[in-house]
This record gives structure tokens, sequence and C-alpha cells, in this order.
């Protein structure tokens, strides 16, 4: 069995202190410190080489993806103002053109006649929600 140095430090005070003769202990007091080194830090491991992967393989449907259908062409302008519907008619801003605008309500009276390039922007007279925005 192999001991190291400071095991056999010990062994050999032991062996003294077990002799004949009186026994005397050395008092924790009168030792010297002893001096520990801080513990030496691991060297870093050494930094692994990345290894190129092929990209990950994507299988497609057999049948082709569906786009949702595009917005329908309006004459109007009616498509950009689609944030109003649920904002209080207040929100509605003023129009570059007024001829080309409408604001009713949905119980008011108003005129019949169609125009796709006029903007029709109708509101619940109750609540004064905007509830449609379309051409008209």
């Amino acid at each position: 069995m192999r001991f190291g140095p400071a095991a056999a430090a010990v062994l050999l005070l032991a062996g003294c202190a077990s002799g004949s003769g009186p026994a005397t202990a050395p008092s924790a007091a009168s030792a010297p410190p002893v001096a520990r080194r801080p513990p030496v830090p691991a060297p870093p491991a050494p930094a692994r080489a990345r290894v190129a992967s092929a990209p990950p393989r994507i299988s497609l449907p057999a049948a082709p993806i569906s786009l949702p259908p595009l917005p329908p062409p309006d004459q109007c302008g009616a498509y950009e103002l689609q944030w109003l519907v649920g904002r209080p008619r207040t929100d509605i801003p003023i129009p570059v053109q007024p001829n080309r605008r409408r604001v009713v309500c949905d119980s008011c009276p108003r005129t019949l006649d169609f125009r796709e390039t006029r903007q029709t922007i109708e509101y619940d007279a109750d609540t004064g929600r905007v509830t449609k925005v379309g051409c008209g």
C-alpha cells in the first residue's frame, strides 16, 4: 500500500506518541499553521470540432397548398378602412374627397343608388360603433 507524504507524517507522529514515556500530544494552538493552497482549476476541455450536418428533410404534401383568397378589389378603398369596424364613429377620419364617402346609421333612411367609387360606412344608431365598411 502506498501513502502520500501527509499520511506518512501522521502515522509517524502517531507512532511516536504511543511509545514509552510521557504522552504529550501537541496542542492545536502550538502547532504551526498548515498552509493550504487553493485548488488548481482544471484546464478547459478542448473545443470540439463542429460537424456539418445535412439540413433536415422536409416532406411536402401531395396536394398543392391553397392560400387564402385575396380580398376582392374595390373601387372605393373600403378595404383600407376595415380597421374601423367595432370602433366608435368618432374615429372615422375626415375624407380627402367628401363626395366619395357616405356615413349612415343602420336604421336611418338612405338613398338606394349604388356607386362603386363611394365608400359607405355604416354604424349602429344605439351604440355609435361602426358595423360595416363597404362600397356603394
